[in-house]
């Protein structure tokens, strides 16, 4: 059984591990804004 359910489950993984690809990309974009701010106050200063 859990043979058959690894063989059936390759495009939910694929689901699971894109929406996680995702929320990763999202994280890293908010860091990425979150570090221009700051530099960009450190500029203007």
């Amino acid at each position: 059984m859990p043979c058959y359910k690894q063989h059936i489950n390759p495009v939910k993984r694929l689901q699971t591990d894109a929406s996680t690809l995702l929320l990763f990309s999202a994280q890293i974009f908010e860091i990425l804004i979150t570090i221009e701010k700051s530099v960009f106050h450190l500029h203007k200063r």
